[in-house]
């Protein structure tokens, strides 16, 4: 879980705050006559606590939870139209690090690169609306196409696709069983279909 209060953005309602933050550039920018001009994150994170050191932000739940919300923040720019998604910092604040300090890969890591694997080639096609309390979002490639999609809350909820997909990943780029119906929680899920 996770949410950014001046934003009015959380995990169950918005998904990354970075959504938030680019809506309202965007249209300040089109009221002002510069629709036209591209926008970059200079600073992405899922921080916790207020120095990283306690107790909750050492836990597996947090590990997991800044891996998923890596994988749905370059997700989200991308269909926000950003130019660029920096994440924080290697080493990290307040528990946002993709390494630890002797730069031993994190789970946040693991989801930075599969990330980047499947999203440095993906074209935007369109937010996916059909499926109540999920996020998720349509890309194409080259070789093929590509959904994102993860829940708006803590329930697991049935879906059914179109078609069977060659390929389901979850977000640190581990193969899932490849099936029509699937069960979507919170953790994002990469699903691929061949042309």
């Amino acid at each position: 879980q996770y949410g950014n209060g001046n934003w009015h953005s959380s995990w169950k309602t918005t998904g990354p705050v970075l959504m938030a933050k680019a809506d309202y550039l965007q249209n300040l920018l089109e009221q002002y006559g510069f629709g036209d001009k591209y926008l970059i994150n200079s600073e992405v994170a899922l921080l916790c606590g207020s120095t990283g050191n306690e107790d909750m932000c050492k836990t597996q739940d947090f590990a997991s939870t800044k891996a998923d919300y890596v994988a749905q923040a370059y997700v989200a720019a991308l269909a926000q139209g950003l130019r660029a998604n920096i994440w924080y910092s290697l080493i990290g604040w307040r528990g946002s690090a993709l390494t630890d300090r002797n730069l031993q890969p994190l789970l946040a890591y693991q989801a930075y690169r599969f990330a980047a694997e499947q999203l440095g080639r993906a074209v935007y096609e369109g937010k996916i609306t059909e499926y109540p309390n999920l996020i998720g979002f349509r890309f194409n490639r080259v070789e093929d196409r590509l959904w994102v999609l993860w829940a708006l809350d803590d329930e697991t909820h049935e879906l059914r696709l179109p078609d069977m997909p060659s390929a389901i990943y979850d977000s640190l780029g581990s193969p899932q069983p490849v099936a029509q119906e699937l069960m979507i929680t919170h953790a994002p899920i990469y699903l691929q279909w061949q042309p």
